[in-house]
């Protein structure tokens, strides 16, 4: 969902800024670090979980100095200005992630595949992408629907493409989708349609 709103971070500002809707950059950026921040928070799960308890202070002291000299450095530059915040968030939160990642890995040997853990995710997302700006473009600039009702509902029909893209792309396994709220009943649902065997 990060990507939808990266999408149409505008509409998104005018919908909730109405009177100060500057800044659609700076949130598109930001929502590069939400990623980074939520990852943070899964492999912090699992180094909490093997006692290494230090290591996310330690990531983030050394993110946080890095993040420090680098919005020194940016903002302080009238051609990058206020982005410099986000950027150097960005790289925070990247380095924090890299940190943190890393000695996860050396404690339990990650198994990371990378077809079904990050290309498929990624192209569902920006499948998903494509539906929000399409969805808004159709109301707002050829419908002429007011910018409200037009973001409201592009936030809408990214959920629902999203969602119907992990299930195509199969992003979420037969164990992980029995473990959500209804999971069995949509599995079953899903092999008569064909998606799952």
């Amino acid at each position: 969902m990060r990507f939808g709103l990266a999408v149409i971070s505008g509409p998104i500002l005018r919908l909730l800024f109405p009177l100060a809707p500057e800044g659609a950059g700076v949130l598109a950026l930001n929502t590069i670090t939400m990623i980074f921040v939520s990852l943070i928070f899964v492999v912090n799960g699992g180094l909490y979980g093997t006692g290494k308890v230090m290591t996310p202070v330690i990531a983030l002291v050394i993110g946080s100095l890095i993040k420090l000299g680098l919005n020194i450095l940016l903002i302080s530059n009238p051609d990058i200005n206020i982005y410099g915040a986000a950027i150097s968030s960005i790289v925070c939160q990247a380095i924090v992630f890299a940190i943190c990642y890393n000695k996860l890995n050396k404690e339990i040997k990650l198994d990371i595949n990378f077809k079904n853990h990050i290309f498929k995710p990624v192209i569902s997302a920006g499948i998903m992408g494509a539906g929000v700006w399409g969805a808004y473009y159709l109301l707002y600039s050829q419908a002429g629907v007011g910018n409200t009702v037009s973001t409201l509902v592009a936030i809408l029909t990214g959920a629902i493409i999203y969602g119907l893209a992990i299930l195509i792309t199969k992003s979420i396994s037969k164990d992980e989708l029995h473990m959500m709220p209804l999971g069995p009943k949509a599995y079953k649902a899903l092999v008569k349609v064909g998606i799952y065997k």
